[in-house]
């Protein structure tokens, strides 16, 4: 296994795991979409290079569908898979909650005014509150979506150099 995927992998998924789970918490202090927009760039290359690396290290059984929900965790200990599903469940709940919110629309800022749109159509008018609190529940729901996504991974990384079946990559 080389330096960076000893290393420089699993320092990238904690970070990713660790800033969604601060832009999450961000958000119920007034963190805005807009204001945050580069650290969404990072977090999905961060992913991108994470399940890639993730993917490579384990090629003949990564292609199996059956993969990710038991094959990465072989050799770590028993909670990863239910902390995962409870991630995949809390990212689906925060999903769930911004489109009942939501409706059909997005918050957008018209003409100086706070609404609801969907495809150019103004849905309502919105308060700067409502605009703000579904701004916070769109934060929340990416937000959940990336610490769902990044946590297979960092526990996989994080774990990888104890497991029994770990094997170098071909170079």
């Amino acid at each position: 296994m080389t330096f960076a995927m000893r290393w420089l992998v699993p320092v990238i998924a904690v970070i990713g795991f660790g800033l969604s789970i601060g832009i999450y918490l961000g958000s119920f202090l007034g963190a805005q979409i807009e204001t945050i927009g580069f650290w969404w760039l990072l977090l999905f290359a961060g992913l991108v290079v994470v399940l890639f690396l993730m993917h490579q290290l384990e090629y003949p059984a990564s292609k199996s569908p059956f993969f990710s929900l038991k094959g990465f965790a072989q050799g770590m200990p028993r909670w990863v898979i239910p902390f995962a599903w409870a991630f995949a469940i809390f990212a689906v709940m925060n999903f769930a909650w911004m489109a009942w919110r939501n409706g059909a629309g997005v918050p957008e800022i018209v003409d100086g005014q706070f609404v609801l749109e969907s495809r150019g159509h103004i849905l309502a008018y919105l308060t700067q509150g409502e605009y703000l609190s579904l701004q916070a529940d769109d934060l929340r729901g990416f937000a959940s979506l990336f610490a769902s996504l990044y946590f297979a991974p960092m526990m996989y990384f994080l774990w990888l150099p104890w497991r029994k079946h770990a094997r170098e990559p071909v170079d």
